[in-house]
């Protein structure tokens, strides 16, 4: 698998493959961090997640009390990029909304263990193991554009 360059800007040139759609990776009241879709691009596979909360844990977490959420595929690295437009942050006095996207360089296998969670904000960090398809399979299936 080729490597992020440098400045992990997402490419134009190409559309992605689709390597997992969407999966809860820990919720507790009010309170949700998920995995929107995991996207595999020749930079690396990019990991879009989104944290909402709602009613009273809303302004909680606006101010960010209890730090950031955590996110991390385990015995890899990724690494943050800044949301896209469209996506980010969204917060009302009632609803807190963070869409981050982060990539992993490369993909060594076809299972990624993920843990997530923001146990500052209340939800508690747990391990989540995503099965992909292969590879190989993957980088077939991105699609350069003209």
């Amino acid at each position: 698998m080729a490597r992020a360059p440098k400045n992990q800007q997402l490419t134009v040139a190409e559309l992605g493959a689709i390597a997992h759609g969407p999966v809860v990776l820990s919720e507790a009241r009010g309170r949700f961090l998920g995995l929107r879709s995991a996207v595999l691009y020749s930079s690396g596979l990019h990991l879009s997640v989104v944290v909402v909360g709602v009613g009273i844990y809303a302004e909680a977490m606006q101010r960010g009390h209890g730090g950031p959420f955590s996110f991390r595929v385990i015995d890899n690295t990724v690494t943050l990029l800044m949301p896209y437009g469209g996506r980010g942050e969204g917060n009302t006095e009632d609803r807190y909304y963070k869409e981050s996207v982060f990539v992993l360089e490369s993909v060594d296998s076809d299972e990624l263990a993920i843990a997530a969670g923001w146990p500052g904000a209340g939800i508690e960090e747990t391990v989540t193991r995503l099965r992909l398809p292969g590879v190989s399979e993957l980088e077939m299936a991105i699609i350069p554009l003209p």
